[in-house]
């Protein structure tokens, strides 16, 4: 399928943590941190209830990467992401990914990737949740 992929091309798609992914993420990684699992603690220090784990939503990523967009046969060999603002349990999450460029010799494809939410009760603007880009290897 990459290649017939070209620099712009896009996907896009939404998920939505839940309470039970946090569980089992913490579980899977061993990530007991309190402000994923205490929501007393989280509170206070000042967030709207318990973070999801950063690397939850890259496991969502990889998982898009490697079944949708690109697809199957895709290994990531390196990213770079941020994460500027925090995720909540049960928030849809846009996941937005876009060929930033090809090489077909190296079968190698650049994705710009970014992940935002409805930032407060306002519908129409977004927050940030997540932005880079990941490099993938097709195989």
């Amino acid at each position: 399928m990459y290649k017939k992929l070209k620099i712009g091309d896009n996907y896009k798609e939404v998920w939505k943590p839940n309470h039970s992914d946090l569980e089992s993420f913490a579980k899977l990684s061993g990530d007991f941190n309190s402000i994923h699992n205490d929501l007393e603690f989280s509170l206070s220090k000042g967030f709207s209830g318990l973070l999801v784990h950063g690397n939850l939503t890259c496991a969502k990523l990889s998982g898009i990467i490697g079944m949708s967009f690109p697809g199957e046969g895709t290994l990531i060999i390196e990213q770079n992401l941020a994460f500027p603002n925090p995720i909540y349990p049960d928030e849809n999450i846009n996941f937005e990914l876009k060929v930033d460029s090809v090489n077909n010799d190296l079968e190698i494809i650049v994705l710009k990737v970014k992940a935002t939410k409805n930032s407060n009760k306002n519908t129409s603007l977004k927050s940030v949740v997540l932005r880079g880009k990941i490099i993938c290897k097709m195989l």
